[in-house]
């Protein structure tokens, strides 16, 4: 009896060890999903050695193996593989985007692309010129006389002159090409350029002094008038005060401004470019006393200096 209840026993232990190694068989080993993965990156190849076959089971199958060790005894298997120099693009098991392999070269694949383009671009510029040097159609001796013209004529700088002349009233006498009307030789001289200042109205009289503003003066004249600027410069601000009335700022060269306040009426606006004696506003009509008043000043590189200093009253 006991011995048939022992052999009964070892049976049902065999069964379940057979059913227990069915069952790890059955499950996905690390060596199955890199093998079936969606990139197969190491051959087949090289698992050989590494099945649960081998002598020592937990180092050796596939259940156990490290990838990174395996990675590190073949590193670059398309080496050593002949089928890694055919493969010309890695697809995936299951859908997704194409992997291409590494690129290999120094990048002198598109600059010598681009070289060969230019080159054959200019020839065929060349091919095109050369045609029309030698054919005697009407189109290219009308195109040969456009390009002989070009390079043959003399350049009327006069007509540059003039037109500089008018847009920015006066010529550029520091190039020697734009030479005077009556055929004298250009001057050079040293230091900065000396604009002509004028007195922003005529006729007037200080009636306030720098030394008692400290930042301009007031001159009184009779019944308005017309401003002027004192300077060549861009008009850099045009505002307005209910009190004071219109205000105009002029940036002149060297850091130099020139304030005019108390204006009924402003002739300029922002950006404008005036010449020195060129009327921007107005003066307000005359108060009480008969007179009309305008302050006056001057700014050098932002402090307020005597206007006094720069610019002549009579």
């Amino acid at each position: 009896m006991d011995t048939r209840n022992g052999v009964k026993q070892r049976r049902q232990e065999r069964i379940r060890r057979i059913m227990e190694q069915e069952a790890r068989e059955a499950l996905p080993t690390p060596h199955d999903e890199i093998a079936s993965g969606p990139y197969n990156l190491l051959p087949k190849t090289a698992w050989t050695g590494l099945t649960p076959g081998a002598a020592d089971e937990k180092t050796t199958s596939p259940a156990h193996l490290d990838p990174e060790l395996a990675w590190k005894k073949r590193p670059n298997p398309w080496e050593s593989e002949p089928s890694w120099g055919t493969v010309t693009a890695l697809k995936p098991a299951r859908g997704g985007t194409e992997a291409q392999p590494p690129a290999s070269g120094d990048g002198s694949g598109p600059l010598l692309r681009a070289f060969f383009i230019q080159s054959m671009v200019a020839g065929v510029l060349f091919v095109i010129l050369f045609a029309m040097a030698q054919s005697e159609h009407p189109a290219a001796q009308r195109g040969k006389a456009i390009v002989t013209a070009a390079l043959t004529d003399t350049i009327d700088f006069q007509v540059a002159a003039s037109w500089y002349e008018r847009t920015f009233a006066g010529t550029p006498s520091f190039i020697p090409l734009f030479r005077a009307k009556d055929g004298g030789t250009v001057q050079y001289t040293e230091g900065t350029i000396q604009l002509p200042v004028v007195a922003p109205i005529t006729g007037g009289t200080i009636v306030q002094s720098f030394a008692q503003t400290l930042s301009g003066i007031d001159i009184a004249v009779k019944d308005g008038g017309n401003v002027m600027a004192s300077e060549t410069g861009r008009v850099s601000l045009v505002t307005e005060n209910g009190e004071s009335g219109r205000t105009v700022v002029i940036q002149h060269a060297n850091g130099r401004e020139t304030i005019y306040g108390k204006l009924a009426e402003a002739q300029v606006a922002e950006s404008d470019w005036v010449e020195a004696g060129q009327d921007i506003g107005t003066l307000q009509a005359a108060g009480g006393d008969g007179t009309s008043m305008l302050f006056f000043a001057v700014k050098e590189k932002g402090r307020y200096v005597d206007p006094a200093d720069v610019v002549p009253f009579d």
